[in-house]
């Protein structure tokens, strides 16, 4: 059976923000480098161009984000694309970000940002399987230099089988992603140019016939 063609690229969208976001971004960024050096949170050859490699790359989920409250972001390793989003969007009422995470020392720095910062994060020392479907419903999944497309997919769909989208950074090689992933039938597909790099797009997921979540309350026990 032969796939249908992938969607045509959509223009890049980025996000300004403010002062006082430029402010936190840069203490972000000076805690980045400083724990870096100790446990290796990013290759140091991508930490010349952070601001614009990591940082602004990160930003297209807050872009993107619409009205989600509840994100849930997977292999949050040094907080991109999540710290960056709470970050960003730490003004919004009833914003709740869970970063998954199984590495304890990436937790522990995760941890000591999201408290100097006061951002609403949790965190969660695990692997994203065992603690996946025990967290909150989630408005929104993301994830950037995890894993495969098929892979991602899989890890967040009992969110996104109860109505949440998906956000997830790829590189040159997307296309391929999608084909290996039999161009994901029972989702609805847009992608996004990225504003930092041309080989690299931003692509939203959500699940054609999504159900109606149950409410934790309801869940067994």
């Amino acid at each position: 059976m032969s796939l249908e063609p992938p969607p045509a690229l959509l223009p890049a969208r980025s996000l300004s923000v403010s002062r006082e976001t430029e402010r936190l971004f840069t203490i972000f960024e000076q805690e980045f480098r400083r724990w870096n050096a100790r446990i290796n949170l990013a290759a140091q050859s991508t930490l010349e161009r952070f601001r614009t490699r990591h940082v602004e790359d990160s930003l297209q989920v807050a872009a993107h984000a619409g009205n989600a409250r509840v994100i849930v972001d997977l292999g949050s390793g040094g907080g991109l694309p999540g710290l960056v989003t709470a970050i960003a969007l730490r003004d919004t009422p009833g914003l709740d970000v869970h970063l998954i995470e199984a590495v304890g020392k990436k937790c522990a720095f995760l941890r000591h940002v999201a408290r100097e910062l006061r951002l609403p994060v949790t965190v969660h020392q695990a692997r994203i399987e065992a603690v996946i479907e025990r967290l909150p419903q989630a408005d929104l999944v993301t994830a950037r230099a995890l894993a495969s497309l098929d892979t991602l997919v899989a890890l967040a769909e009992p969110h996104m089988r109860c109505g949440a989208r998906a956000l997830f950074h790829k590189g040159r090689e997307w296309r391929e992603e999608l084909r290996l992933a039999g161009g994901l039938p029972g989702h609805d597909l847009l992608v996004h140019a990225s504003p930092v790099d041309a080989d690299s797009v931003l692509l939203e997921l959500r699940a054609k016939n999504p159900r109606r979540p149950v409410p934790p309350s309801a869940e067994p026990s």
